[in-house]
This record gives structure tokens, C-alpha cells and sequence, in this order.
């Protein structure tokens, strides 16, 4: 049985956003921003049947089974979402949150289920709500921890690694913990505020996969901006 999304626990998750958010834009007025206006973020998923992106190769130097697993073998990809980041496009990638580059929404860490978000475009469901400077954003990134991927079916992975049904295992995101998980894609926040639509890509997610030796799963999940400017 697919896992649910608590969403009592991402309402509660939204109301700690709010005032978090509320306090970060609440100090010095950042060089080529706005004035703060009303945000949300939120996240949908492709949908398992639209086109995947293309993905890099960056488990080019990982040693283990690759290969791509099939969604419809995936119960879940559990994660603990940490918090979320913003990245004005004035400044340049190498600046730390809340120190003139990254600017951070903390947040009280949620656990969710990538596979049960909505596929809807005009319904995704809110991670964040709060107040962000009005002008243009270069990226935005997710860190995640503690993510883990359950399956319905067994099925070999290579030559070398066999995944078991009703097991969680557990999942190394590449620099998931250091840098988090970036959509490399940027967006506008207009006079009067509005929404940061993100969209989980589940098929290219499982299109790179790694299995090791002693059980555990290597992969990026990968998370674009709707509509967002490379």
C-alpha cells in the first residue's frame, strides 16, 4: 500500500514557514530586490506517463549496479525536508545563506512521500508560505535528509544487486546534505507576491540509479521550477 502524504503535519510544517520566512526578509533590504511580498512554494510531480528530462551523468565515478527502475515497482521515496533556499540573481553562487547569497526558509524538518504529491499543475501542495523580496531568483534549492525507497516487486539491478519487496532502503542523495538539491532554474517574484511552483521529475529520478554492496541506493532526485529560465 502507497504511503500517504501527513498532511497534518505539512499544515503545521506551512504555519512555521510562514514565520520564519517573515523574520528572514524582516533585516536589511538585500541590493536588487524589492520590497517582501507574499510567497508560496509549492511541489507537484510530473506524472508517471510525461517525458523525462534529460539527466546528467554524475554517477559516472560511483562504483556499484546501475541501471533505471521502474516506476511502477516504487511504493515510496520517503524524505525529511529540511529546509528550502532561495538564490537572488544578483548574487553569485558561491554566497551563503544569510549572508548576502542564499537566502533560507527555515523550517521544522516533515517527512513526506515524493510519489504521493498531487499531478495537478494548479494543485500542487504548499511546503512553504511567507514573504520574499520582490525581483528576480537564479535558483532554488531543497535539503533533504533521512530518505529512504520502499518497493512492491522484487527485481535484479545489474549483474550484482538485488532489491527485495517491503524493504526500505536507505538512499544517498550526491551532496544532498552539503549544497541540497538544486533546480538550476530561476523565477520572478512580481509586485503583490505569488507562487514558486516546483515539479518532482520521478522518472528521470529512477532513470540513474546505484546500488551498492551493503544495501543502500544512490540517486538525485530531480526537481525543476514550472515554467522556470535556465
Amino acid at each position: 500500500m502507497r504511503i500517504r502524504l501527513d498532511r497534518s503535519a505539512l499544515g503545521a510544517l506551512a504555519a512555521v514557514v510562514t514565520a520564519a520566512a517573515a523574520s528572514a526578509c524582516q533585516g536589511e533590504r538585500i541590493s536588487g530586490l524589492g520590497e517582501p511580498v507574499p510567497v508560496t512554494v509549492t511541489m507537484h510531480r510530473l506524472g508517471g506517463g510525461a517525458a523525462a528530462p534529460a539527466v546528467a551523468g554524475w554517477l559516472a565515478s560511483v562504483t556499484g549496479a546501475q541501471g533505471s527502475i521502474d516506476l511502477a515497482t516504487v511504493d515510496s521515496i520517503m524524505v525529511t525536508l529540511e529546509r528550502i533556499e532561495v538564490l537572488p540573481a544578483v548574487q553569485e553562487e558561491g554566497g551563503e545563506a544569510g549572508a548576502g547569497g542564499w537566502i533560507s526558509l527555515d523550517l521544522e524538518p516533515v517527512r513526506f512521500n515524493l510519489l504521493a504529491l498531487p499531478t495537478a499543475t494548479d494543485a500542487g501542495f504548499p511546503l512553504a508560505t511567507g514573504e520574499l523580496p520582490v525581483g528576480d531568483y537564479g535558483n532554488v534549492r531543497l535539503f533533504v535528509s533521512e530518505v529512504t525507497l520502499w518497493l512492491n516487486t522484487g527485481f535484479q539491478l545489474g549483474q550484482a544487486f538485488t532489491f527485495e519487496p517491503n524493504v526500505g532502503y536507505p538512499v544517498f542523495v550526491p551532496s544532498g546534505d552539503q549544497t541540497g538539491i538544486k533546480t538550476d532554474q530561476g523565477f520572478t517574484i512580481p509586485e503583490g507576491g505569488g507562487d514558486v511552483v516546483l515539479v518532482f521529475h520521478e522518472n528521470a529520478t529512477l532513470s540513474n540509479v546505484t546500488g551498492t554492496g551493503n544495501g543502500r541506493v544512490i540517486l538525485a532526485p530531480v526537481i525543476r521550477v514550472s515554467g522556470g529560465e535556465q
